[in-house]
């Protein structure tokens, strides 16, 4: 299959991966930190993740700032499954915070949850059905305002954040992680089944989370 040439484009979504990269890594190393006191069979897995997010995150994104040439088309297989990650993970965060309310604990929050979470599945379920490589790099961009600072949900993970910042950008981080390589892979076909792995790998590891927290207290 004769390879797709790069474009001006791919390198827009590159740098918006990389401005999406950075802070993501900043605010998921921090989490792990944070975690730094579990038993090794927890905290093993925990760095491990992060470094394959990063690992894989940088990957995509060096490869479309340079506009390296795609790897062919994805399979429909493929493409359905990082897709369907993006609302999914999206969803599993909005749970993790607020459980089934859909309800935020600040402005920002609702804004996020009620408008920006539907606007960015959208776009990504929209690509899917029409194959416009556009729709990526919108996508891509519109990323970025889960970055905003916005729970004000004291505990482990946001506790460090709210006493610095007031608020705390560290709810959607896992969805923001899931769509960021979602994004990649179905832009320059590398990577996707490390891709789809990691993705997915989040999602259920966010839906136990959810269980866990608001049904049986667990970990707080």
């Amino acid at each position: 299959m004769q390879r797709k040439q790069p474009s001006r484009d791919s390198a827009l979504h590159g740098w918006l991966l990389v401005a999406v990269l950075i802070p993501v890594a900043v605010i998921l190393g921090r989490l792990v930190f944070d975690f730094r006191g579990l038993d090794l069979v927890y905290a093993i897995p925990l760095w491990a993740y992060y470094l394959g997010v990063l690992a894989v995150g940088t990957t995509h994104a060096v490869s479309a700032v340079q506009r390296h040439a795609s790897r062919g088309g994805l399979g429909q297989g493929q493409r359905v499954a990082l897709a369907l990650a993006v609302p999914v993970g999206l969803t599993a965060s909005i749970m993790d915070c607020m459980g089934l309310q859909f309800r935020g604990c600040t402005t920002t929050c609702n804004m996020l949850v009620q408008v920006a979470a539907p606007v960015l599945s959208g776009l990504v379920l929209l690509q899917l059905a029409t194959g416009r490589r556009g729709l990526l790099t919108a996508a891509s961009g519109f990323l970025l305002v889960f970055l905003v600072p916005n729970c004000i949900c004291y505990n482990p993970v946001n506790g460090p954040w709210i006493d610095l910042l007031g608020k705390s950008p560290a709810c959607f981080a896992g969805s923001i992680a899931v769509t960021l390589l979602a994004l990649g892979a179905l832009r320059r076909g590398r990577m996707a089944g490390a891709s789809i792995a990691i993705v997915w790998l989040t999602n259920a590891t966010m839906l136990a989370f959810f269980v866990g927290h608001h049904y049986y207290r667990v970990p707080w």
